[in-house]
């Protein structure tokens, strides 16, 4: 998907969600469609009736990347896009309010509007630094500053989370590893280095 070079092997892609879970048996999943609540809710509730209904009864977790956003955005691995859940700045946005409870109580709506449609685990939000002009993923950073970059973050898991993982918690994956933000020339490390750019 990021270097556009073929994969070594098959992947589960290639195959319907019950046939997958069957024989695959997969039970991570990271959904990528934008659809409505209600349809996400049932996706989900008939994806879990189906991994209770195999051998081992393993559940499956269900994950995203943000959709709570103003955006006319759906990049791959950044946003879903507009969606029908409660709309908020976009994680710039957000940083420039400065206002630590409320970005709190935004994780928090968010956070039960996610379990509401089966949405247990996010991959988001970006600890990466903005400090390349231009990096494609400026949007999903918080800015250029460690320490309130920090604070944002710290307030975003603890809403959707909790303190404590739990059974009213959406598991956050914060991204990247160390590093692994804007590189040379506003480069993206997710990209091969032999990816084209336009350096213009």
């Amino acid at each position: 998907m990021f270097t556009r070079k073929l994969l070594g092997a098959p992947n589960m892609a290639t195959t319907g969600t019950t046939k997958g879970a069957r024989q695959f048996h997969p039970r991570h999943f990271i959904l990528r469609a934008n659809a409505a609540p209600e349809i996400l809710a049932k996706w989900s509730n008939n994806l879990q009736a189906l991994c209770e209904d195999t051998r081992l009864g393993i559940p499956a977790i269900v994950a995203s990347n943000p959709r709570n956003h103003v955006t006319t955005d759906a990049s791959v691995g950044l946003s879903v896009g507009v969606t029908a859940f409660s709309k908020w700045p976009e994680e710039l946005g957000l940083a420039a309010m400065r206002d630590f409870a409320l970005t709190r109580q935004f994780a928090e709506i968010a956070s039960k509007e996610w379990r509401a449609a089966g949405l247990r685990k996010g991959y988001m939000y970006m600890a990466d630094l903005a400090t390349e002009p231009r990096w494609q993923r400026m949007e999903g950073a918080f800015g250029e500053d460690a320490d309130l970059t920090s604070r944002m973050i710290q307030e975003i898991i603890v809403g959707f989370q909790g303190k404590n993982l739990g059974t009213q918690s959406v598991a956050m994956t914060t991204k990247h590893f160390p590093g692994g933000g804007p590189q040379v020339d506003g480069q993206d490390s997710h990209l091969g280095m032999d990816y084209p750019i336009n350096k213009s």
